[in-house]
Formats: structure tokens, C-alpha cells, sequence
């Protein structure tokens, strides 16, 4: 064999496989593209999730805290006044409607979009703040007794108030942390997968 044709041979060769790398160069590199695409549409899908239950149950607190503060300035220490019937009919309505307003639609997309755990700690949010509610009516419940068109204070003893209020206090705080951590979870699951 001339020496031109091995040279020719070898270009040929060569070039074949610096072709052949760059191909398969390509191809890395596109996966690598794709994943990253696939990894900000799941962060976009989540983020589209999760911002609006945790603005929902953001909302609920701060309704749930008006809700409270209307009861508890109802409450006197001394003279313990009746709270007029509407009074009471209208802290009762208010708690129902934020049993309607809470994230329904959510559960699916939050299921979809996962990871589970987000969704479990999801779940655990929704029956805390579920808990907080039921505890704020039936305090107002139990504390109070339709009679002659007012609402009153029955078997009052300042424990009872106290009793309520520390119910309700621990029960807002477990649903605070469960938010917090549900939080943090949605925010590692946006960010960090």
C-alpha cells in the first residue's frame, strides 16, 4: 500500500469517527437539554400548585384569626354580656364558609404533581386546619346557649374560656408547624428535585 492511500485511508477513518463523536456529543447534550426542559415544566407545573394552597390556606388563618378575635372580645371576665343571637349565627356562618373555601380542586393536582410526600404533608395541613375550625365551633357552641334571642355563656366558669382558648391555641400552633413544614417540603420539591 502507497503511503498516500494509507493517508487517505486514515483521514477517511478519522473523520468518521471525529463525525461519530460529535454525534454522540450531540445526542449527550440534548438529553441533558431535555431533562433540564422536563425539570423546569415539573417546577412550573408544582409552582402553579402549590403557591395557590399555601395562599388559600394563608387566607383561611387570617380569616380564622378575625373569626376568633370577633368571639373572644365577646367575652368579659367580669360581666361575661350576652352575644346577640346574630352575633353567634353570624361567627358560626363565617366557620362554615371556611370549610368551603378550603383547596378542594387541589387534592388531585397536588396527588399529579407529587412527590408523595408533599401531597401526605398536604393532607396532614388539611385535616390540622379541619381540626382548628371544628375546635372554634364547637367552642362557640359550647360555650354559648340560645335563650330568648341572645346567646350567652353557659356553665361559666373562667376556666371554660381559658379551656377554649388554649385548645384553640395549640391547635392554631399544630396547624402553623404542619403549614411551616409543609412549606418547606413544597419548596424542596420545587427547587431541589
Amino acid at each position: 500500500m502507497d503511503a498516500g492511500l494509507a493517508g487517505l485511508i486514515g483521514a477517511a477513518i478519522g473523520g468518521v469517527l471525529g463525525a461519530g463523536g460529535a454525534v454522540a456529543a450531540a445526542a449527550v447534550a440534548g438529553r441533558g437539554q431535555l431533562r433540564a426542559n422536563l425539570g423546569q415544566m415539573q417546577r412550573t407545573a408544582r409552582r402553579a400548585v402549590y403557591l395557590p394552597a399555601l395562599a388559600e390556606y394563608i387566607d383561611i388563618m387570617k380569616k380564622f384569626d378575625r373569626i376568633w378575635a370577633d368571639f373572644v372580645s365577646s367575652y368579659d371576665e367580669d360581666t361575661t354580656p350576652p352575644v346577640t343571637h346574630e352575633t353567634s349565627e353570624d361567627l358560626i356562618s363565617r366557620i362554615g364558609e371556611l370549610f368551603h373555601e378550603g383547596p378542594s380542586d387541589t387534592y388531585t393536582a397536588m396527588r399529579l404533581e407529587g412527590p408523595t410526600s408533599v401531597y401526605e404533608q398536604y393532607m396532614q395541613c388539611d385535616a390540622a386546619v379541619g381540626d382548628l375550625l371544628i375546635a372554634l365551633r364547637d367552642s362557640i357552641v359550647t360555650l354559648g346557649s340560645y335563650s330568648d334571642g341572645t346567646f350567652r355563656l353557659i356553665n361559666f366558669r373562667p376556666s371554660n374560656m381559658d379551656e377554649a382558648m388554649e385548645d384553640i391555641g395549640v391547635r392554631r400552633l399544630t396547624f402553623g408547624m404542619q403549614l411551616d413544614h409543609f412549606t418547606s417540603m413544597a419548596h424542596d420539591a420545587m427547587y431541589r428535585s
